[in-house]
């Protein structure tokens, strides 16, 4: 549940590259931003919600770096804590193909 909404389901196109290229592909999309559903890391206190978000990260540069030419991302910065975000900014990298 979402704001009270049901959410999903969470189909293997949400978290496995190979079956988002198939549904892409048959769609006619060439390229595709990839980001973080609801709830994202909002719902976690700040020390989980930092390392979902590093884990997030991590496999979201790992997905596009297997597909640079189909696929972009967008990181997600968790903001329980303010002050926090500043120091993890630095384990983003920002690449253009």
């Amino acid at each position: 549940m979402v704001g009270g909404r049901p959410y999903g389901p969470i189909t293997r196109h949400y978290y496995e590259t190979k079956p988002r290229l198939a549904d892409m592909d048959k769609a006619g999309v060439d390229v595709q931003v990839l980001s973080l559903n609801p709830p994202m890391v909002y719902w976690a206190d700040t020390e989980l919600g930092t390392r979902l978000a590093r884990l997030y990260n991590d496999e979201l540069a790992a997905a596009v770096a297997e597909r640079p030419d189909r696929l972009a991302g967008l990181a997600t910065v968790p903001l329980q804590d303010i002050r926090r975000p500043s120091r993890s900014w630095s384990a983003l990298s920002v690449s253009s193909g």
